[in-house]
C-alpha cells in the first residue's frame, strides 16, 4: 500500500478513536448540551491533533508506551478544560478507554500472526500494510459496538461517579497487563520467544471479556443497590403518609372523647348568660372539627385518608378528581400496603395529569368490594401516551434509570397479595386495574 495513503487511513481510523472517547464522555460525566463554542472548538481540535500524531506514529510503531501518555495527557487536558470538575473520574475513563483499545489492537495484532507468520514483523508491528489497518479498524469497531450496547441500556450509564474505586483498580490491572503485552510483543519481534499468535490472542480476549464482565456486574450491582434505596425510600414516604394518618386519627379520638367537657362548657357559659364567651368558645370547636371533617367515601378509614390527601394535592395541580365506590371496611390487604399502593397509583396519576396542557386533565378512582373480590381501577389523563412492553411502561424522561419504582413498589404488593394487575393506554389516558381475592 501507499505510504501516504496509508498513513492517511490510520490518521482518519485514529481520528475516529479519539471521536468515540468523546461520546463515551457526553454519555458519562459531560452534558453535551451545555457544551459552548470554546468547549466544542477545544474539543475538536484535541481529536485531530491527537488523531493526526497517532496516525503518524503507529506508521512507523505498531504500539506507543510515549504515545498512549501523550494521548491521556493532553485529552485530559481539554476534557478538564470543557469540564473542570469530576477530575478524577474523566482520568479514570481516559485510561480505561485507552488501555482497553491497545488490548484489543494487541488481540488482533497476535490473532493475525497465525496468518502472516514471520511477516508480521514489516506487515503489522511496521510500516502502513492492510493488514494493519483492518485491525486498527476491527478494534475501533469493537470499541464503537460497546459503546452503542451501553448507550441502548440506560441502566448501564447510571452516575459513573460511584465507580472511582472500581475504575480505578480496572485502570491498573488493564495499564500492568498492556505492559506485560507490550514486552511479550516485544519479545516476539526480538526473536526471543516463539510467534505463539494463538496463546497470547486467547490470553488476551480472555483479559478483556473478564475485565467488560467485571464492569458489568459492578455496573448492574451499583444500579440495583441505587435501586433498592429507591424503593426503600419511596416506601418510607408512604409510611410516613400512613403514621401520619394514625396521628390524624388519634386527633380524631381526643376530640370526641373531649366533646362531653365543651358541653360542660357551653352549658356553664349559657347558665352564667355569657353568650359572647358561649360564641367564641362555638367557633374554636367549630374551627377544629373543620380540620378534622374529611368526606368518607368507603368507610374504610386508611383508603378514605389516603383519598382525601391527593384530592388535594389534585385540586391544587387544577386536576379534575373523580371518586367512584361503595361502602366496605375490611380489605384483605394490611394497612400500611393499602396506604402505599393507593398513595402510588394516585401519586403516577398527578403526575401524569399535570403535564396535560392541550386537553382536560382529570383522574378518576374506582374501587369496588364484591363478594370476595377487591377491585381498584384508577385512570387518569395524559400528554402523550406511554408505550408499554412487556408489562413495563417505556418513560420518554432522559434519567430512565430512576422513572418507574412508585409502579415497582405496586407491583410488589400485588404480588404479595396475589393479586392480578393489567394496565391499558388509550389515546390520552392511562388505566391501570388491579383485583384481589379477598378470603
Amino acid at each position: 500500500m501507499d505510504d501516504i495513503l496509508g498513513i492517511g487511513c490510520i490518521c482518519v481510523i485514529s481520528i475516529f478513536e479519539i471521536w468515540i472517547f468523546y461520546q463515551v464522555l457526553f454519555n458519562t460525566v459531560i452534558d453535551l448540551k451545555v457544551l459552548r463554542n470554546k468547549d466544542k472548538f477545544i474539543m475538536w481540535i484535541s481529536i485531530f491533533v491527537t488523531g493526526i500524531m497517532s496516525g503518524i506514529n503507529r506508521e512507523g510503531l505498531f504500539f506507543s508506551s510515549i504515545l498512549f501518555l501523550f494521548n491521556i495527557i493532553v485529552i485530559f487536558i481539554c476534557s478538564g478544560w470543557i469540564k473542570k470538575k469530576n477530575l478524577w473520574i474523566i482520568g479514570d475513563i481516559i485510561v480505561f478507554y485507552f488501555a482497553l483499545v491497545a488490548l484489543i489492537d494487541y488481540l488482533w495484532a497476535f490473532l493475525s500472526m497465525i496468518i502472516l507468520n514471520q511477516s508480521f514483523i514489516y506487515r503489522v508491528h511496521t510500516g502502513t500494510s492492510l493488514e494493519k489497518i483492518i485491525i486498527f479498524i476491527l478494534s475501533r469497531g469493537m470499541v464503537a459496538i460497546i459503546l452503542l450496547i451501553c448507550k441502548s441500556r440506560q441502566d448501564w450509564f447510571t452516575d459513573i461517579r460511584e465507580y472511582k474505586k472500581e475504575l480505578l483498580a480496572l485502570d491498573i490491572v488493564m495499564v500492568f497487563m498492556l505492559i506485560k503485552y507490550q514486552f511479550w510483543m516485544v519479545d516476539i519481534i526480538l526473536g526471543y520467544k516463539p510467534m505463539v499468535g494463538l496463546t497470547a490472542g486467547v490470553s488476551i480476549f480472555m483479559v478483556i471479556m473478564l475485565v467488560l464482565f467485571f464492569s458489568y456486574m459492578v455496573t448492574k450491582s451499583i444500579f440495583y443497590r441505587q435501586q433498592n434505596e429507591l424503593l426503600i425510600s419511596k416506601d418510607e414516604m408512604m409510611s410516613d403518609m400512613y403514621q401520619e394518618l394514625l396521628r390524624e386519627m388519634e386527633k380524631n379520638r381526643r376530640i370526641i372523647h373531649d366533646i362531653h367537657h365543651h358541653i360542660l362548657v357551653l352549658q356553664q357559659y349559657e347558665d352564667a348568660k355569657e353568650f359572647e364567651k358561649l360564641h367564641h368558645y362555638l367557633e374554636v370547636i367549630n374551627g377544629e372539627l373543620k380540620q378534622t371533617q374529611h368526606p368518607i367515601w368507603t368507610g374504610n378509614r386508611i383508603i378514605d385518608f389516603v383519598l382525601n390527601q391527593k384530592c388535594q394535592v389534585a385540586e391544587n395541580s387544577n386536576i379534575r378528581y373523580i371518586i367512584d365506590t361503595n361502602s366496605f371496611f375490611t380489605l384483605p390487604l394490611e394497612e400500611k400496603d393499602i396506604c402505599v399502593l393507593l398513595g402510588n397509583l394516585l401519586d403516577n396519576a398527578i403526575e401524569a395529569s399535570e403535564t396535560v396542557k392541550n386537553h382536560d386533565a382529570w383522574i378518576r378512582v374506582k374501587l369496588e368490594k364484591a363478594g370476595y373480590l377487591f377491585f381498584i381501577e384508577i385512570s387518569n389523563s395524559c400528554e402523550k401516551v406511554p408505550e408499554i412492553i412487556d408489562g413495563e411502561i417505556l418513560t420518554t424522561k432522559r434519567e430512565k434509570e430512576f422513572h418507574g419504582y412508585g409502579l415497582k413498589s405496586v407491583k410488589r404488593i400485588v404480588k404479595k397479595y396475589d393479586g392480578e394487575m393489567t394496565m391499558q393506554v388509550k389515546e390520552y389516558e392511562f388505566k391501570v386495574y388491579i383485583s384481589f381475592c379477598c378470603e
